[in-house]
């Protein structure tokens, strides 16, 4: 984050078994040699039962679709780009996601392109596509879509979040640009940060959209969001003016005390 006064705005029994071998004296050998038909009995039914069982679980498996690292670049042939040879391009990514059955402007896409560490916005270089479907384990659209039911657990935990967030904007931005547009900052936004967990999502957006000094994100700006929304309360009772936020955070907080602050107030009054 960027230091106050010199801000830049670039930026988780042992099991003990008794063994009943001794027969007491009073044991008959008839008893005794019933006992031991029925403990023969038993013994041969537990092994029956682990022998079917074992059979079963080896069904099981033998018929689970086995993965083939080898099926990926059948795979990625189908959506090669026709003019840039060695990547998918957009239309390619629109027939992909086509046949996944899924919205193009779904997160899941995003969190895709994430795996794939993708490096350009409607572009997947093969490399990309066949080392992310390898460290994925996926060979065919069904496994992909498979998969992708549990994208969104893997960034669940905040670390795999923010970097999946840190992804989002450099994927999002030009290549040769070190910000990232208001228009699509704000889309962003709205699609990564759930308004239930983050604070401020909304207001931000708010503040964005009625501000006209800022014509798009740097990086700091939108990773000090990230922390700043997930830290200081809705209310902003614990924000710290003194804190090492960046200048359009302040900007923000100046603007929610003028505005929302005054419409909860008259709310109140009316």
């Amino acid at each position: 984050m960027g230091q106050k006064g010199s801000k830049s705005e670039n930026s988780t029994k042992t099991t003990s078994s008794s063994s009943n071998l001794g027969i007491s004296s009073s044991s008959s050998s008839s008893s005794s040699s019933i006992s031991y038909n029925n403990n023969t009995s038993t013994s041969s039914s537990i092994n029956s039962s682990q022998l079917n069982n074992s059979k079963t679980r080896s069904a099981t498996v033998s018929s689970l679709p086995t993965f083939n690292p080898s099926k990926i670049d059948q795979l990625f042939a189908s959506y090669e780009d026709n003019e840039e040879k060695g990547a998918i391009g957009p239309d390619g990514i629109m027939k992909l996601c086509s046949d996944l059955n899924i919205d193009p402007e779904n997160i899941a896409i995003l969190i895709f392109a994430w795996h794939l560490q993708a490096q350009r916005m409607g572009y997947f270089s093969k490399t990309e596509f066949t080392n992310g479907l390898l460290k994925i384990q996926v060979d065919s659209i069904a496994s992909l879509k498979e998969k992708m039911k549990t994208f969104e657990n893997d960034i669940s935990d905040a670390n795999k979040f923010k970097e999946f967030y840190k992804f989002a904007f450099i994927f999002s931005k030009p290549p040769e640009s070190k910000v990232l547009e208001l228009q699509t900052s704000i889309g962003l936004l709205q699609l990564l940060l759930n308004k239930s967990k983050y604070n401020h999502v909304q207001n931000f957006v708010d503040f964005l959209l009625q501000q006209t000094t800022y014509k798009a994100l740097n990086l700091d700006q939108w990773l000090n969001f990230l922390e700043f929304s997930s830290t200081v309360n809705k209310d902003l009772s614990n924000y710290d003016e003194d804190g090492a936020w960046s200048v359009i955070l302040d900007e923000y907080v100046q603007w929610f005390k003028q505005n929302v602050n005054e419409q909860n107030a008259g709310a109140q009054n009316y």
